[in-house]
């Protein structure tokens, strides 16, 4: 049996572009190229515009074996979640559940008060981890996903309520329940992220996790939330 190996949660670079397309073109229907990232990791802030918060789950040699992308909307003081992969080869290991709660401990420092995303509705895995992660449906986009006409559903995890222990009908969502006003032609469900500036205004909680190839177990030894 192989021993454990260490795997570590950090901010993406703009050295990892070429990594972060290739997962993404394995796990997407449609992926942004390798230069697309670069200009994407290497761009300025850009205020209280729209910036990117990027963490990759790297193995020794800065292997990218999975990655979330956030977009941060400052002036709504809102989150959306536009990609979470993880590589096919270490799947059903918790290590999306991992990144996915790393990224909401580094919004709850950012001044975040709500995260959005979409998920395909016929995706149960990726539901039962949103789920499991505190998030809750508050809407449905018809026909987003132009690849297969396929429903999103719109989740959302209100991080003011978390930090406050308000009730959800305090803070209600206030996207209607059928909205496909955000929906691109031709965009698959996904969004335009070239030429939006990346900032990284949020404090990436320290993250450990151990790969055992034997097991397939691990352990967050510097996180409060095991996922």
């Amino acid at each position: 049996m192989s021993a454990p190996v260490e795997l570590r949660i950090a901010a993406l670079e703009a050295r990892d572009a070429d990594a972060v397309s290739a997962l993404e073109s394995a796990c997407f229907t449609t992926a942004f190229s390798p230069e697309q990232y670069r200009r994407i990791l290497q761009a300025p802030p850009q205020g209280r515009g729209t910036s990117f918060l990027g963490l990759g789950l790297f193995a020794p040699g800065r292997v990218l074996l999975a990655y979330a992308l956030v977009g941060l909307h400052r002036a709504a003081r809102e989150a959306e979640v536009y990609n979470l992969a993880v590589r096919g080869s270490v799947r059903r290991r918790g290590f999306g559940a991992a990144l996915l709660a790393c990224a909401v401990r580094a919004l709850e420092s950012s001044g975040i008060e709500r995260v959005l995303l979409e998920a395909r509705e016929g995706n149960q895995p990726a539901l039962a981890l949103y789920a499991a992660q505190g998030f809750e449906s508050c809407g449905r986009r018809r026909g987003y996903y132009a690849d297969t006409g396929e429903d999103a559903l719109v989740l959302h995890l209100c991080i003011a309520r978390r930090r406050t222990g308000q009730k959800r009908e305090s803070y209600p969502c206030p996207l209607p329940e059928d909205d496909a006003a955000r929906v691109r032609a031709g965009s698959g469900g996904r969004h335009d992220k070239s030429g939006v500036g990346v900032a990284l205004h949020a404090r990436i909680p320290k993250t450990t996790l151990i790969l055992s190839s034997g097991s397939g177990k691990k352990s967050i030894p510097d996180s409060k939330d095991e996922a």
